[in-house]
């Protein structure tokens, strides 16, 4: 099965002076594996020009995320997203509707967990001009 692992550019961030800073990405850093293991070709491209296959694994910038241990929360994957909210309320720098949370499927209630946390506006525009690009993205839950 190909996989193709596709680094985001850094989202955004505010200037000294308060003006966004709005740097165009055009291209995107990629790599492309026939098999998962091996490294056939790498690169930058633009999204509609990026190779095909069958799974597409999105990277984020180390400075695009921020990790958090918690105590799993015992929730329903219907209440996941408040109880995650709850735990992590006062960590966060931004309000809690304006974060995505990323928990990994083997995490276990009541057990440590790693929880990622980004913007979520930026990643979903993000997301959506791979969508428009036409690549397939691995089985995800929103949150």
């Amino acid at each position: 099965m190909s996989v193709l692992v596709v680094q985001l550019p850094p989202r955004p961030r505010l200037r000294a002076q308060g003006d966004p800073a709005t740097v165009p990405v055009e291209e995107l850093a990629y790599a492309l594996s026939p098999d998962g293991f091996a490294v056939q070709r790498e690169g930058r491209s633009q999204v509609a020009l990026l190779p095909k296959a069958a799974t597409v694994v999105v990277v984020l910038g180390e400075t695009d995320v921020s990790w958090h241990r918690i105590t799993a929360p015992k929730a329903s994957a219907a209440r996941m997203r408040a109880a995650l909210a709850g735990v992590l309320e006062e960590a966060l720098l931004e309000e809690v509707d304006e974060v995505h949370f990323a928990l990994p499927a083997q995490a276990v209630a009541g057990e440590q967990a790693w929880v990622a946390v980004t913007a979520r506006k930026w990643l979903a525009s993000e997301l959506a001009s791979l969508d428009r690009a036409g690549l397939p993205r691995a089985l995800t839950r929103r949150s």
